[in-house]
């Protein structure tokens, strides 16, 4: 029996990118694959997410009334239609924001936006 010390396995980072390197999911993109930094994943409440963009405070004009108006509907109607709403945030300051529940069918809906957050 060989008790010679094996070589160190190298990191997962380093094997997926070498597991990934010139492989592209097959699509009509034919897209590489990205690691992303899983401090640039953020999961969110969903009230959370909706209670500044529902907010109206003293002072607030018309136009912000009037937006924070369209948000509490929006935020009611995917309440109302669906359920286990939750928030996804990917990036560290250009993120993609996605807002995602089941549908009575427990099928998966939901909305996509962008911000910049610094």
């Amino acid at each position: 029996m060989n008790n010679k010390t094996k070589p160190p396995v190298p990191e997962f980072s380093v094997q997926i990118k070498d597991a990934i390197k010139d492989l592209t999911y097959l699509s009509e993109a034919d897209a590489p694959f990205e690691m992303f930094d899983p401090e640039s994943f953020e999961q969110m409440n969903f009230n959370e997410f909706f209670a500044p963009l529902v907010a109206i405070y003293e002072g607030s004009n018309e136009t912000v009334r009037v937006r924070a108006g369209r948000f509490a509907e929006l935020k009611e109607m995917l309440e109302t239609h669906l359920t286990n709403l939750t928030v996804f945030k990917f990036g560290k300051i250009n993120k993609e924001i996605y807002i995602v529940g089941l549908d009575e069918n427990k099928k998966p809906v939901g909305l996509k936006t962008s911000a910049v957050e610094t």
